[in-house]
């Protein structure tokens, strides 16, 4: 990669956050005008909405628990299926609440979102991690898909650490998602008028 290519992907990385909430919350305020209502989550699609974000959520918080920063290649739990299970997470978090959110036009903006943004932050970080760990990590490359996992490995289950996960702050996560899902429901349920 270029230099000049480089720059370009280490700007997007370093906005990718603050972009996507100023277009979620742009969405929202959108849905608000629309009066887009969010999806019950007692309904079969409500519900449906609510696993997946769920499963993002345990995902990213099994990811959290058995990584090791920028120590080793990660090959257990999650990273032995996926080399990316926190974009994993993040992205099935996302379209659960696309999908609970009940409106089409956040679906486009998702899958708009995960490729003009996150997927430079993907080839961003595998570069990075090819460059410190050099043929190791090659060779996890080969062995493991990047985001889709496309087979099961033994080394799924493996310890998860309660003090990885704490250390790495994954419970606002969960603590982010559950505070959206109550206000989402109150605001379906007609109990919260914005």
């Amino acid at each position: 990669m270029t230099f000049k290519n480089k720059k370009l992907f280490d700007f997007i990385t370093l906005i990718r956050i603050p972009i996507s909430f100023v277009i979620i919350i742009s969405l929202l305020v959108k849905d608000y005008f629309d009066k887009v209502v969010p999806l019950e989550i007692t309904s079969m699609s409500g519900f449906f909405s609510l696993s997946i974000i769920i499963c993002g959520v345990l995902i990213r918080a099994w990811s959290a628990g058995t990584i090791k920063k920028s120590q080793e290649v990660s090959r257990s739990g999650p990273y032995s299926i996926v080399r990316h299970p926190l974009y994993l997470g993040s992205f099935l978090i996302a379209l659960g609440f696309c999908l609970l959110i009940n409106d089409n036009i956040s679906l486009f903006v998702l899958v708009f979102l995960a490729l003009l943004i996150y997927l430079p932050k993907v080839i961003q970080e595998e570069m990075e991690l090819t460059e410190k760990f050099g043929a190791e990590y090659l060779n996890y490359k080969k062995e493991v898909s990047a985001i889709i996992p496309l087979r099961l490995s033994k080394k799924i289950f493996t310890k998860w650490d309660s003090s990885k996960y704490i250390q790495h702050r994954e419970w606002k996560v969960g603590i982010t998602c559950l505070f959206f899902i109550i206000l989402l429901e109150l605001i379906s349920m007609r109990i919260l008028i914005l």
